[in-house]
């Protein structure tokens, strides 16, 4: 894709965040500031959403793996009207992708309600 095209795709957004530097807990801090700062006057969602956020963004601080690149980090957030995407990017030992996989695919099969007892358990 070219950086033109992707201008084009990105501002149709109502917003469109990337960051690719040091992970660390001052950057998530950042980051909620951020985003609460975004959705000052949805606080219905505020909280959910910088709920996910915080999870996404310490996933890539606690659980990356020491790598010899620069830059082997993303955190990506775009939001159009109610549709919230969140993504991310780390490097993991290739042992425990398995494992990992593993754990995504379970956690897809869950309901809602199965999903929020998971999260209490894992608390």
């Amino acid at each position: 894709m070219k950086i033109f095209d992707l201008f084009n795709d990105l501002r149709k957004d109502d917003f469109c965040f990337a960051y690719l530097d040091e992970f660390s807990d001052s950057s998530t801090d950042a980051l909620i500031a951020l985003q609460d700062a975004r959705l000052a006057d949805k606080r219905k969602i505020r909280r959910k959403i910088s709920f996910l956020v915080t999870e996404c963004f310490q996933n890539i601080v606690r659980h990356t793996e020491n790598s010899n690149q620069n830059f082997d980090k993303l955190f990506g957030l775009r939001s159009n009207g109610s549709i919230l995407s969140i993504s991310t990017i780390n490097p993991i030992i290739r042992a425990k992708q398995e494992k990992l996989k593993a754990s995504l695919d379970h956690l897809k099969e869950l309901s809602t309600e199965e999903l929020k007892l998971n999260l209490l358990f894992h608390k």
